[in-house]
C-alpha cells in the first residue's frame, strides 16, 4: 500500500471530480423527468373534475362517494413574486373546506424536497410551491412569497415546504389554504372549480350525471357529457412528453454516465498496470505475490467506493443553488446512487480481473 498510495490517492480525486460532473450531467434527465411527472404518480388522487358550488357540498360530496377522499378547489392561473422579481405562470390551488386533504394535489407528502412535514388541520398563512418557482425567486421554506390574486391583490404568505413537481401548461405550482384568503383578502371570490378525488372517473361521471351537481354545471354553461380527467392517463400522457421534450437531455445524461464509467475502468486498468512493475521488484525482494496482489485489489477497492461516492455527495450540491431545484426529487435519490454504486462495482470487477491478468504476467 504504502508502493502504491500517492497513485491511490490520485485516482481518488479523479474518481471524485469524475463523479462530481458526470453524475450531476447524467442525472439531469431522471430529475426533469421526476419533476414533470411525480406530482401525478405519487397523488392520492384518481380523478380531477370540473365542479361548481352546491349548498352543503361537503355533504353530498361524502353522501355519494362514501368511502372516498375527496376535496374541491379553487383553481388560479397567476403570478408569484419575492424580492422585487415576478414569475409565472403558477397554477395556483385554493384548498377548500374545513379539513383539506394535500395529498389530492399535485404536491404529495413524496414530493417534498424541503420544509417540514406538513400539520393535519394547519390551516395557517402558508404556501407550498413547487421546485421551480422555488428557484426561480431564490425562496425556501420559512421565506415570505406574494401570490396574485387578482390583477390589484397579492397576498404574502410564508412558504411552508417545497415539492419536486411540475403541473403541465404552467412555469410553477403553488397551494394554500381558503383560510389564508379569507384572513387576508376576503373579498376574492374562491368559489369550487375542480374537485379531485380518489373515485375513479366512471364514479365521477356517475355522479356529475345527478343531482345538484348536473343543474349546478349546465347553469354556468359547462356541455355534457361533463369532462373527467384520469390521473392515470395525465400520467402517462406527462411521461410521453417528457421523453420527447428532455429527448436532447435524455441523451446528453446516458453520455455522461457512459463518461463515467469509462473514466472508472480506464483509471483503475491504467494503475494496475503501472503497479505491475513494482511488483516484480517487491516478488525479486522475497514478497509474496498473493499477498502484493491482494493488498492492491483491497487498496483499489477503498479508493474506487471513496472516490466516486464523494464525488456523488459533492455532485447533489450542484442542484442546491437551483441547477434543477432545490434539492434531488426522493424518487431520483435512489437512482443516483445506483448510479455510483454501478461505477464501483465496475471498477471493483475490473480490479479483479486485471489484477489476476497483471499477476500470472508478474509470476511467469
Amino acid at each position: 500500500m504504502r508502493v502504491v498510495r500517492a497513485e491511490l490517492l490520485r485516482l481518488a480525486v479523479v474518481f471524485a471530480a469524475a463523479a462530481g460532473l458526470s453524475l450531476t450531467l447524467g442525472m439531469m434527465f431522471p430529475v426533469q423527468f421526476a419533476l414533470d411527472t411525480g406530482g401525478y404518480r405519487d397523488t392520492a388522487a384518481r380523478s380531477h373534475a370540473p365542479i361548481e358550488a352546491v349548498a352543503d357540498a361537503e355533504h353530498h360530496l361524502a353522501t355519494q362517494l362514501p368511502g372516498e377522499r375527496s376535496m374541491m378547489i379553487s383553481e388560479f392561473a397567476t403570478d408569484a413574486a419575492a424580492h422585487g422579481d415576478r414569475f409565472g405562470p403558477v397554477s395556483l390551488w385554493v384548498l377548500l373546506g374545513s379539513h383539506p386533504d394535500p395529498e389530492l394535489t399535485l404536491m404529495p407528502d413524496a414530493t417534498r424536497v424541503a420544509g417540514a412535514a406538513r400539520e393535519p388541520g394547519d390551516l395557517g398563512d402558508w404556501a407550498d410551491i413547487s421546485a421551480d418557482l422555488a428557484a426561480a425567486l431564490a425562496v425556501g421554506p420559512g421565506d415570505d412569497i406574494s401570490i396574485g390574486l387578482t390583477p390589484t391583490t397579492d397576498v404574502t404568505l410564508r412558504v411552508r415546504g417545497i415539492y419536486a413537481v411540475r403541473e403541465a401548461g404552467y412555469a410553477g405550482a403553488a397551494i394554500l389554504p381558503v383560510d389564508a384568503i379569507e384572513r387576508h383578502a376576503p373579498h376574492v371570490e374562491t368559489a369550487p372549480t375542480s374537485l379531485v378525488t380518489t373515485a375513479s372517473p366512471d364514479r365521477v361521471r356517475e355522479m356529475l350525471t345527478g343531482s345538484p351537481w348536473r343543474e349546478a354545471l349546465l347553469a354556468i354553461g359547462y356541455p355534457e357529457p361533463f369532462a373527467v380527467s384520469d390521473v392515470g392517463d395525465l400520467l402517462t400522457t406527462r411521461e410521453g412528453e417528457s421523453f420527447i421534450d428532455l429527448s436532447l437531455v435524455l441523451t446528453l445524461s446516458g453520455i455522461a454516465v457512459a463518461a463515467l464509467l469509462a473514466i472508472v475502468v480506464g483509471e483503475t486498468i491504467a494503475l494496475v498496470r503501472t503497479f505491475r512493475d513494482r511488483a516484480e521488484i517487491l516478488v525479486e525482494l522475497g514478497a509474496p505475490p498473493a499477498g502484493i496482489y491482494r493488498t492492491l485489489l483491497l487498496g483499489l477497492a477503498a479508493t474506487t467506493a471513496l472516490g466516486v461516492g464523494a464525488g456523488a455527495a459533492v455532485g447533489t450540491l450542484a442542484y442546491a443553488p437551483g441547477f434543477a431545484g432545490p434539492a434531488l426529487p426522493p424518487s431520483v435519490s435512489a437512482v443516483w446512487w445506483l448510479a455510483a454504486v454501478a461505477c464501483v462495482a465496475a471498477g471493483t470487477g475490473t480490479a479483479v480481473v486485471a489484477t489476476r491478468i497483471q499477476r500470472k504476467k508478474v509470476l511467469a
